[in-house]
């Protein structure tokens, strides 16, 4: 895992399940639209600090201050994912992570001056040329954040030498408004602005570098009062509006490289979950074509991009192996499937078999064992097996949870009778009831171990 090729197969490799969907397997990267990126693409030089990218003029600009320069590169590329150019943005100079936005058919380009100073300037693209460096005379700590809202470019930044404040400005597209604080908001980093729900949304670290994510809101004239996320954050968080949701992607609490991501409907931040990714600079989304690009940074300052598709019209999960590891077949016996979604904790690799250490097909990722979230929505999985494994109170009612009510059934392999009397406690009284079944059936049966235990609604 020395080289670009490695560190790009390993990003790419790792299957990553939408936040609260119900997903089918079968259709998990089957979208009518074509997937940029499937295999990972690295960026064009090196880079120093996190990305910001936008879509304009039918194409996909990546933006990133250069691995050993203060020089602003971007990469552009078509609808297909091929690169068509990289080039610098001349007479600019930045520190840190761009911000980037499309207003009224130009593109512009936000950051922070050379040197770490704190003075934000602000360039545009027609197209074709750069007007150059316009300086804001507004100072901030860290990145600053663009978004388009209601006929006006707003952009947001922590207050100058990093003070805990939150200020924002807008430009109507002649003039910059005078910059103002956020009130009764405090921060300890770059915040990520976005529109929803005819919203602008403002996610931000919590001040006093407590480590805890908060977002505010605002409707055109007052900003909301400050709301707990209930999720940590290293680095400055990202927004993308994906689907009919608002995604939030970061980094650990804490330090680390893992990449944690949740969801907003409008009203309720679904659970946090941990995904396969790792990156040592903060991460960036942007929807693209169908996709959700994710734009990561690895240990060589190289910049990856990857790529999901979440299914608009999911019919569901069909089978949902809790810690499973797919079909593995050792000394005649078999385990696992070879179709099937495998929950299983984010580091976990296939125990087993021929491919022991490889990264598990299909890993649906959760934090840990002992007190698992499974990122999938309530009711939509047709069948949920466990092997072998232990069942722990929180495990059992959220296999529960996610079980459809209706035609839904769980396949326990051989559990203890411990383990078992714990997960007939959790569905006491939820009419998931033991069934006596004569044949198992495919695939279920082609299983070595013995005895299943099921559970189901009704009579299967």
């Amino acid at each position: 895992m020395n080289d670009r090729r490695s560190f790009c197969k390993l990003l790419a490799g790792a299957a990553v399940f939408p936040l609260s969907v119900g997903v089918n397997p079968a259709l998990a990267f089957s979208a009518s639209v074509p997937r940029l990126f499937e295999q990972g693409e690295f960026l064009q030089g090196t880079m120093g600090a996190g990305a910001g990218a936008v879509v304009y003029q039918d194409k996909l600009f990546v933006f990133h201050e250069g691995g050993y320069s203060s020089v602003p590169y971007y990469s552009t590329y078509d609808r297909a994912g091929s690169l068509l150019d990289l080039k610098i943005v001349p007479g600019t100079g930045m520190s840190g992570k761009p911000a980037v936005a499309v207003y009224e058919g130009r593109l512009y380009l936000a950051h922070q001056s050379v040197g770490n100073t704190g003075w934000i300037y602000v360039n545009s693209f027609d197209g074709e040329r750069w007007t150059g460096d316009v300086p804001l005379n507004m100072g901030i700590g860290g990145s600053p954040a663009l978004a388009v809202f209601k006929n006006r470019l707003y952009l947001v930044g922590q207050g100058y030498g990093a003070d805990g404040s939150l200020w924002f400005t807008s430009f109507d597209g002649n003039s910059w408004a005078r910059h103002t604080r956020i009130p009764n908001v405090g921060t300890s980093g770059s915040p990520a602005l976005a529109v929803f729900r005819d919203r602008l949304i403002c996610v931000h670290a919590s001040s006093r570098n407590t480590g805890w994510l908060f977002y505010t809101s605002f409707d055109g004239n007052r900003w909301s009062r400050d709301v707990d996320m209930h999720a940590g954050v290293g680095g400055s968080p990202t927004l993308a509006v994906f689907g009919d949701r608002l995604v939030c992607a970061r980094r650990a609490r804490g330090g680390g490289q893992a990449v944690w991501e949740m969801s907003f409907d409008g009203s309720t931040w679904s659970n946090d979950r941990v995904t396969s990714y790792r990156t040592n600079m903060d991460p960036f989304y942007v929807p693209v074509a169908g996709n959700l690009v994710k734009v990561f940074g690895t240990p060589l300052k190289f910049g990856v991009m990857v790529s999901e598709q979440y299914p608009a019209n999911s019919t569901g999960i069909d089978l949902l192996d809790v810690w499973g590891e797919g079909r593995i077949a050792t000394d005649g016996m078999i385990t696992g499937f070879d179709n099937c979604l495998n929950l299983n904790k984010y580091s976990q690799t296939i125990s087993n078999g021929a491919d022991k250490g490889c990264e598990i097909p299909n890993l649906c990722p959760v934090a840990d064992y002992d007190a698992p979230l499974f990122p999938i929505q309530t009711g939509v999985v047709r069948r949920i097996t466990l092997m072998g494994a232990p069942i722990n109170e929180r495990t059992a009612y959220e296999m529960l949870r996610v079980l459809d009510k209706g035609s839904g059934a769980v396949y326990l392999y051989d559990p203890s009778p411990a383990h078992r009397s714990i997960f007939e406690r959790v569905i006491a009284g939820t009419g998931l009831a033991r069934r006596t079944l004569t044949s198992l059936g495919m695939p279920f049966d082609e299983v070595s171990i013995r005895p299943v235990s099921v559970y189901a609604f009704r009579d299967l």
